[in-house]
């Protein structure tokens, strides 16, 4: 599986591409924003504010076992 962190994905370029990434069955994504805005069964919502750095700070990724790739 490829896994992708995606920001801004509730609406603009964000939400494209992680739309378009989630075309290939082989991707998962993950996307952080404010707002959940894609209903997706490879879709996995980060709630995030970016502006607030203690938050950013404090965010800790997930470990896969089934990674082919991670971006």
């Amino acid at each position: 599986m490829n896994y992708f962190y995606v920001t801004g994905t509730s609406h603009g370029i964000g939400k494209a591409i992680a739309e378009k990434l989630l075309h290939d069955e082989t991707n998962v994504i993950i996307g952080i924003s404010r707002h959940q805005t894609i209903n997706h069964g490879r879709y996995r919502h980060v709630i995030l504010d970016l502006n607030r750095l203690e938050a950013v700070q404090a965010y800790e990724f997930e470990q896969y076992n089934d990674v082919d790739k991670i971006s």
